[in-house]
């Protein structure tokens, strides 16, 4: 199986890469170019095992490399912005006939009113009730 890991953070993305990692699957990491390094001892925790490619899912060239490495893929999964998912069209990359599973965790979900509010520490612990 090959999974495709799209992130900029170190977060519940990165956890489900490492867990596929670990379970034997091919991860393939796709950073940001110029992205703000991780924490070295996140870094090994978090991304050890997995490949790691540079690319800008914004940009026409990342964006055409990103896509060569979908069309190989099983699974793609994201965390990034509704809003960066919907314009850039993150959750078509494979084509659409493809049968990749296709997973964007996101702190509101895709849709409805607070799906393009940033969430923070706080703003989440506030709304869970805490």
């Amino acid at each position: 199986m090959r999974v495709l890991e799209i992130s900029n953070e170190e977060s519940a993305v990165s956890f489900a890469g490492k867990l596929f990692a670990r379970w034997g699957s091919e991860v393939v990491r796709v950073e940001s170019p110029g992205r703000r390094p991780a924490v070295p001892a996140e870094a090994i925790y978090l991304h050890g095992g997995k490949q790691h490619f540079s690319a800008d899912y914004r940009t026409a060239e990342g964006r055409s490399a990103i896509e060569s490495l979908a069309a190989s893929c099983d699974i793609l999964l994201t965390d990034a912005r509704v809003a960066d998912i919907e314009s850039f069209r993150l959750l078509e990359l494979g084509g659409a006939d493809s049968p990749m599973v296709r997973v964007a965790v996101t702190p509101f979900g895709l849709t409805g009113p607070y799906a393009y509010h940033a969430a923070t520490e706080a703003s989440l612990l506030a709304l869970a009730g805490l």
